[in-house]
């Protein structure tokens, strides 16, 4: 298992059930608790992306990396947190939305040690759907 011991991660979202699985899947990797910050935070409001920004740097002086584990900058259709059972196979790839878990395994690895050679790379977690046309 990768380890976030010596890392500061911040984590973002509009649905909290989803930020506290991400965060306790951060923290059983061993990221402690004071170098994690969890935001309820719609990324695409200007105020409350400015506030989040200032509230992080005022904690940790910094900012390395991000990621939004619900989705705020995906279209209109996600912003409900959840996509019905019979919508799932029709507009999922994969025939499932994603879990929270599997964002946070992303994370892990982008900010672990694992990745010190991976930069200016875009991570799409998700089921493909990105690729697929919808119709």
């Amino acid at each position: 298992m990768t380890s976030l011991k010596d890392k500061v991660v911040i984590i973002t979202g509009r649905v909290k059930s989803k930020l506290d699985v991400v965060e306790e899947s951060l923290l059983a990797t061993g990221l402690k608790q004071d170098r994690l910050l969890v935001v309820l935070c719609d990324v695409t409001d200007d105020a409350q992306l400015q506030n989040l920004v200032q509230r992080t740097l005022q904690i940790f002086g910094q900012i390395d990396s991000s990621d939004d584990p619900d989705g705020a900058l995906c279209e209109k259709w996600y912003e409900r947190g959840e996509i019905p059972p019979e919508d799932q196979k029709q507009k999922h790839v994969l025939g499932r939305v994603g879990e929270p878990d599997e964002v946070a395994k992303a994370i892990t690895f982008l900010a672990s040690d694992q990745a010190s050679f991976t930069s200016g790379q875009i991570l799409y977690v998700g089921d493909g759907r990105h690729k697929k046309p919808i119709i």
